[in-house]
């Protein structure tokens, strides 16, 4: 028997109005699209990159990105949060509150428990555990995978909390209501760092190694934000034309599409850096790894233009990290650092992909890389 939602504030009256005043648009018919299919799968491709600033530039395949790929039911009629785990993905419904784990081959739910709130809008996993947001209270939830169980909290105050996403370290959570995206200290709950949302419907959150997304209901539209200052570095059209949570499996984006139920796998590009451009010294920062494929040992050569500080870190496939090999000062010239493909604790790490990336002031930029 299908639940009644009952609205208990006016913020929560709001989101229902937001939420169900958008028709749904089908993916075959996307009229914010008018690129044409090259693939022939009956989806129109996503707009090229879109450059806000002329002295970025970004490294992608921009071949036929915005494609739909696969897609799954639901196992409810409102799902909203999602996240990926390396292996299956995760969503969330606010009529029958609960939460579950799902096969991505064909959507059928492998696990399931009751959420911890009324309103579960985000979800993320920071590779041991999930974390969920409930946007009525402001509360983000630390849960154990297996029962459901509070493992802990952080209470938000004066905002309103939708997608959350894990970079590896810190906890990121996407404020509708001031429409900025909050880069969050997961132990403490402070406030690290604030960047503006693209837009006013941003909804869904979620990191991919390098990058922050949201997307907008109200442009129909997932972005690619420098997590530094929030650029957006370049957008994709939405399967759907209210798109809400988001997550990254490595390959491909899943976007959670509410109102069609229907989880769509999206092609969005396969990014492999960002880097500032131009003349300027402190831009002259390159990375070249060698041997790669790695049996054993990895050189990791760099070199830097100016005096800054370089950090070099290690993250797998889903973005979550592995190792930081270096965070300090350096002077202009040429540096090789040996990795031996250990994580952070010493740990041998099994064989696939993972990105190196290498930071030093506002320049990003990685390889990927082949543990054998």
């Amino acid at each position: 028997m299908k639940k009644i939602l009952l609205l208990k504030s006016g913020k929560q009256l709001l989101m229902f109005l937001i939420i169900t005043l958008f028709p749904v648009l089908l993916v075959n018919s996307q009229s914010t699209n008018t690129n044409p299919d090259r693939n022939l799968d009956s989806f129109s491709d996503a707009s090229p990159h879109l450059l806000l600033n002329q002295d970025r530039e970004i490294d992608y395949s921009p071949i036929d990105t915005g494609d739909v790929v696969h897609s799954i039911s639901t196992p409810g009629t409102n799902c909203q949060g999602l996240t990926w785990d390396g292996s299956n993905l995760w969503c969330s419904d606010i009529i029958f509150d609960t939460i579950y784990k799902l096969d991505p081959d064909d959507g059928a739910v492998i696990h399931s428990f009751a959420s911890p709130g009324d309103m579960i809008e985000g979800l993320t996993w920071d590779g041991s555990n999930l974390w969920c947001s409930d946007n009525t209270s402001d509360i983000v939830y630390k849960l154990d995978a297996d029962n459901g169980s509070v493992i802990s909290s952080l209470q938000f105050y004066d905002v309103w909390i939708h997608g959350i996403a894990w970079d590896g370290q810190n906890l990121w959570i996407n404020d509708f209501q001031n429409k900025v995206i909050l880069k969050i200290n997961p132990e403490t709950g402070g406030t690290l760092l604030s960047i503006n949302a693209p837009g006013t419907g941003g909804i869904g959150l979620t990191w991919d190694g390098y990058h922050i997304w949201t997307d907008d209901f109200n442009t129909h539209k997932l972005y690619c934000l420098d997590p530094l200052d929030g650029t957006i570095i370049y957008e994709v059209n939405a399967p759907t034309s209210n798109p809400r949570d988001l997550a990254w499996d490595g390959q491909y984006m899943w976007v959670m599409g509410w109102e069609a139920s229907t989880i769509y796998q999206v092609d969005v590009g396969n990014i492999t850096s960002v880097e500032e451009v131009g003349l300027s010294p402190e831009n002259l920062i390159s990375l070249s790894v060698y041997p790669n494929p790695v049996v054993d040992e990895m050189n990791i050569e760099f070199v830097v233009g100016l005096k800054s500080k370089v950090i070099i870190e290690i993250y797998d496939q889903n973005g979550a990290f592995i190792n930081c090999l270096i965070n300090k000062n350096y002077s202009p010239g040429k540096y090789v650092v040996k990795w031996d493909g250990k994580s952070g604790s010493g740990m041998k790490l099994p064989g696939g992909g993972y990105y190196c990336v290498i930071r030093s002031g506002a320049t990003v930029t990685s390889r990927k890389i082949i543990v054998l």
